[in-house]
């Protein structure tokens, strides 16, 4: 049985089937191999997909971009916010963290916690096709932000998400045009990235919102590992912000998602949501 290190800190996200958690990684041992559309989609593995996109200028670009800019000091460096937030703080690297969050919710779609309160529905059980397009979609989702920039989730308009779903289209005609994943991508592009109201926008928005609660929670166990006033505070307020914003419209889907249920409940997440949720009052 192989043992995959995965870089992922102190919260615990990905698939078990035996998960250890340690204080700077997760090992993962998988009883078996992971499903096929989870590695791969029409034949092209999702690492394939991120290799592309990491080589190509646009992902030069992303690689030198950081995240949550709207909270970051300009005396912190761009290395340093990275090692505060994690994969998560890096433009290039957050989407093949996004698939992993991905893949962690389509396992529980599958596997419910023992004590999850809720029920599943067409809604929350997923196809293998389906599957795949999530990942996908988690696999590409940002690649725009290369060219547009990293717009905060609260600031953003209908028209900058019309604006960047264009420049990702173009730019995946450009990478994968002749690529025989590209049917899936537009099919990604479509069903997931650019709708609003279906199935799988609605399941990928969740997997988006449990990405930024994982880096708030992680900015605010590291708010004092710091000994950067500026950083403290910085790390601070972006965990009090996104806290405050997601976690009133988690809980209710926390019924709905297992994966949602299983992240918000996980004894150090648990903790940590409450002690961001004791320290605004």
């Amino acid at each position: 049985m192989k043992l995959t290190p995965i870089n992922l800190d102190i919260v615990c996200l990905i698939v078990p089937t035996k998960t250890k958690c340690y204080k700077n990684c997760i090992v993962v041992e998988q009883a078996g191999p992971a499903s096929r559309n989870l590695q791969e989609i029409d034949g092209v593995s999702f690492r394939q997909i991120t290799s592309v996109i990491a080589s190509s200028e646009y992902g030069q670009k992303l690689r030198n971009q950081t995240r949550f800019d709207l909270f970051k000091p300009d005396s912190v460096s761009n290395r340093d916010w990275e090692s505060f937030l994690g994969l998560d703080g890096n433009n290039l690297l957050h989407m093949p963290m996004t698939a992993r969050i991905a893949q962690y919710f389509i396992y529980y779609s599958k596997n419910p916690p023992a004590d999850w309160p809720g029920q599943l529905s067409q809604d929350t059980v997923f196809t293998e096709r389906e599957e795949g397009l999530l990942v996908l979609a988690a696999s590409v989702h940002d690649v725009a932000e290369a060219i547009i920039g990293d717009i905060p989730s609260p600031l953003k308009t209908q028209k900058d998400d019309e604006e960047e779903m264009i420049v990702l289209k173009g730019q995946m005609q450009e990478l994968f045009g002749t690529s025989e994943v590209f049917p899936a991508i537009n099919e990604a592009l479509y069903q997931v990235l650019s709708a609003k109201d279906t199935k799988l926008a609605k399941a990928f928005h969740t997997i988006e919102i449990m990405g930024y609660l994982r880096v708030a929670l992680r900015a605010w166990q590291r708010r004092n590992l710091t000994d950067d006033p500026l950083a403290q505070d910085a790390l601070t307020k972006l965990a009090r912000a996104v806290v405050t914003r997601e976690i009133p419209r988690q809980e209710p889907l926390s019924l709905i998602y297992p994966a949602t249920f299983d992240f918000l409940n996980r004894r150090h997440n648990r903790q940590a949501i409450n002690e961001v949720l004791a320290s605004t009052q």
